[in-house]
């Protein structure tokens, strides 16, 4: 197989993806990526590998590379048995990222409908989990749609494809997602909430019993006209449904979000009623949640949170200090800000100051994240010796560093102006747990 032109190599150097995967066919395409079958030489294993198609415009580039890492990044943090796996993220030899996530052979929705109702229902009681973690973090696909379901050999359904993910929003996001299977508040730019998804999962149930669309719209354009027809139950189109079900099914698919169920756990329950599904998950699905657990009664805090670094990638950076005695969760509420500002486009740096005695022991740790956190030629330019000599690769840089910490000055400078110059190009959320260890909060209050 002859691949993409930015995927080619010769004796002149190899692409990361040449040196660490051998990529056998294509096994689709989107607007914003082409995802490929492929071997991991380390492992032997095969992956999907999904890689960004950039456009020319260099404003346009620098846009999609960076929804295309904070999708990376969100997937890693969703650890969840029914959202697709993600493993490693790199750049080519043409600086196009990819990153590699599990092969599910299994088939998509599209494929498989229509399917008996008992089954779609066990289908979609595992997309409905995932949905119910990420709501949880205050996240939205918003692409559900049987394309973006795919199972497993075992007969798994995994939720995929999360480039077109935002944050809950009070109104006013770009419009994305497939016409047939997205609400009306999205078209019209309106408050966006987890009935959003809701919709397009019940779209989805109704297209996997029936095969054919609740609405069927083929572009934006025609929405309003299909709305305007009020879709058969599925029972009329496929004998035998439930009738539980088919109330179900229409109040998803309801335009007004007020008529539909409120909650992804609202459905799970009401489609294992229906088919008699276990209504416990399994343990899988608790430590998920476990593991980046939803904040209770930090409303407030986190949109403080969310203000500042909203602030900070517009261009006016900040600092923000979380003051609690310990036990009150200032470590969930760090790792809920740094799931914020991974959505919002930042690389996230953290470091925790406990047992850290040395000088500069936190910023060198931020520092050889960040090394670690971006390609290579990120920070090819990004800091000049006292000789002029520019540092190309991760390894001169930290060295350049380790080697300045008998002279604190001149550290502090080269770190502070190495981590602005990066910034420019790539926001930066610089996280710092126990930082009371550190001896910096004693410093703020010390009386002169």
């Amino acid at each position: 197989m002859q691949l993409p032109d930015a995927r080619r190599t010769g004796d002149e150097g190899r692409t990361q993806i040449a040196d660490r995967y051998h990529v056998h066919e294509e096994l689709g395409r989107g607007g914003m990526a082409c995802v490929y079958r492929a071997t991991d030489l380390a492992t032997g294993n095969e992956v999907a590998l999904k890689q960004a198609v950039l456009p020319v415009h260099p404003e346009q580039r620098a846009t999609l590379i960076a929804l295309f890492e904070r999708e990376f990044h969100t997937l890693a943090q969703l650890s969840h048995p029914r959202v697709i796996a993600v493993y490693d993220y790199g750049m080519d030899a043409g600086a196009t990222p990819f990153y590699t996530m599990e092969l599910l052979d299994g088939g998509d929705l599209r494929d498989r409908a229509p399917l008996p109702w008992a089954s779609a229902c066990r289908l979609l009681f595992d997309v409905c989990s995932s949905l119910a973690l990420m709501h949880s973090r205050r996240l939205l696909h918003r692409d559900v749609s049987p394309r973006n379901i795919r199972c497993t050999r075992a007969g798994d359904a995994k939720l995929i494809d999360f480039g077109a993910m935002t944050p809950m929003t009070a109104g006013g996001a770009a419009l994305v997602g497939t016409p047939a299977f997205t609400p009306p508040e999205a078209v019209h730019r309106l408050a966006l909430d987890a009935r959003t998804d809701l919709f397009g999962l019940g779209a989805t149930l109704y297209y996997a019993l029936t095969h054919q669309l609740a609405y069927s719209a083929r572009n934006f354009n025609d929405v309003q006209s299909v709305w305007n027809i009020k879709p058969l139950p599925p029972s009329a189109r496929v004998p035998g449904i439930p009738a539980e079900l088919d109330n179900l099914v229409m109040a998803l698919v309801s335009l007004d979000p007020a008529l539909r169920p409120q909650s992804a756990f609202e459905v799970m329950q009401r489609l294992a009623a229906v088919a008699g599904l276990p209504s416990s998950e399994c343990e899988g699905v608790s430590r998920s949640y476990l593991a980046t657990p939803a904040l209770v009664a930090r409303e407030q805090t986190l949109a403080e949170l969310r203000e500042g670094l909203t602030r900070a990638l517009a261009g006016r950076g900040g600092g923000i200090i979380v003051r609690a005695p310990s036990g009150l969760g200032r470590s969930r509420i760090l790792d809920a800000c740094s799931l914020e500002a991974k959505t919002l486009g930042a690389t996230v740096l953290r470091a925790a100051a406990g047992g850290r005695d040395e000088p500069f022991a936190v910023a060198l740790a931020l520092t050889t994240h960040l090394l670690e956190s971006l390609p290579p030629d990120a920070f090819a330019h990004a800091i000049v010796t006292d000789a002029a000599v520019p540092l190309r690769t991760a390894r001169e840089c930290l060295g350049y560093f380790l080697a300045l910490r008998a002279e604190p000055a001149k550290l502090q400078q080269a770190i502070t102006r190495f981590m602005l110059e990066l910034s420019r190009a790539h926001p930066l959320a610089l996280m710092v747990d126990d930082l009371q260890r550190s001896g910096f909060i004693d410093s703020l209050y010390k009386k002169p």
